[in-house]
């Protein structure tokens, strides 16, 4: 019994130290229109992304696209600055249409500097069976300040202003979870009186060594009023 609540505590001392640590992380801003949990209608400003396609399964997409992503933040590219992380990360279909980078390639000595990480990471999938896997940029950053990648594989994207269909979850990241939830969201779209204006974004707040009770993952799905 004793061991048992040592146990017991430790894995609550683990949770609230990665809780503290989520908190930490700077979190991609959005106001809430309606709220009917587990779904919300949100309103999201315009923001910056890096974002990579990869030729893998749903599974796998966010940890190969994740090295070539990170090495990016963490001082690869022209300016040899690093980028803190935003949550969260997200992952969707990917689309064909290049996004035409307007910051100069300057390619000049510096020490390094990190950006930090903004949540969410998103993930996409394209018709294609290919991902797009992106990073959040922190709200500090514009197209003209932004470091450069040297990767030509990532892409600067500016995501424009939009209303989003939210629906969030907790638990593992497997497909069969996302389509369930997936679909009800769907489902709530309709019963709301909106239509899909884009292909559903998955979004991840939480990295892989967070218990799977204490994940925030959500579906996000781009609407306009019928």
């Amino acid at each position: 019994m004793h061991t048992n609540k040592i146990i017991h505590w430790g894995i609550l001392c683990f949770a609230i130290t990665l809780g503290a640590q989520a908190v930490a992380t700077e979190q991609l801003p959005y106001e809430t229109i309606k709220s009917d949990k587990p779904f919300e209608l949100r309103q999201y400003d315009a923001y910056l992304q890096a974002k990579v396609t990869v030729d893998a399964k749903f599974n796998e997409a966010g940890s190969e696209a994740f090295r070539t992503l990170f090495r990016y933040i963490d001082g690869g590219n022209t300016q040899q600055q690093s980028v803190a992380m935003t949550t969260p990360v997200t992952q969707r279909a990917s689309t064909s249409q290049k996004i035409a980078m307007t910051a100069p390639v300057i390619q000049q000595a510096a020490s390094s500097q990190e950006i930090a990480m903004t949540a969410p990471v998103t993930q996409q999938l394209d018709s294609g069976g290919q991902f797009e896997v992106a990073f959040v940029m922190p709200s500090k950053w514009t197209l003209e300040t932004l470091p450069v990648p040297t990767d030509e594989r990532i892409e600067i994207e500016q995501v424009t202003p939009q209303q989003t269909a939210v629906v969030r979850y907790s638990g593992g990241w497997s497909e069969k979870k996302y389509k369930k939830h997936l679909g009800k969201l769907q489902q709530w779209i309709n019963e709301q009186g909106y239509k899909v204006a884009a292909e559903p974004v998955w979004a991840r707040y939480n990295p892989p060594f967070m218990p799977w009770f204490m994940r925030r993952n959500e579906i996000l799905i781009r609407v306009v009023k019928n």
